[in-house]
């Protein structure tokens, strides 16, 4: 059997299998997505809604206009919105 490639694979979904087993300083942040304009999205770890606004205001140079951050659950599901 060969094993499964992914051609699609985005390295930033790697993201999504490190992220629930981190411990230490990292295992206390909210995880957040920050949604830019041409479709762009950045997920990302902060201590708290301001931080997580101002990680996503610098990227602003990288990625465009800054469209919304929101907070996410450990399934990554929308619990509120940051910006």
């Amino acid at each position: 059997m060969q094993p499964v490639h992914s051609p699609t694979f985005e390295p930033w979904a790697l993201f999504y299998l490190l992220a629930p087993r981190e411990k230490g300083r990292r295992a206390n942040m909210g995880i957040y997505r920050a949604e830019y304009e041409n479709e762009q999205m950045e997920i990302f770890t902060a201590k708290n809604d301001t931080e997580a606004r101002e990680w996503a205001f610098e990227k602003e140079k990288e990625l465009g206009t800054l469209f919304n951050v929101f907070k996410l659950d450990e399934n990554y599901n929308i619990l509120t919105m940051a910006y």
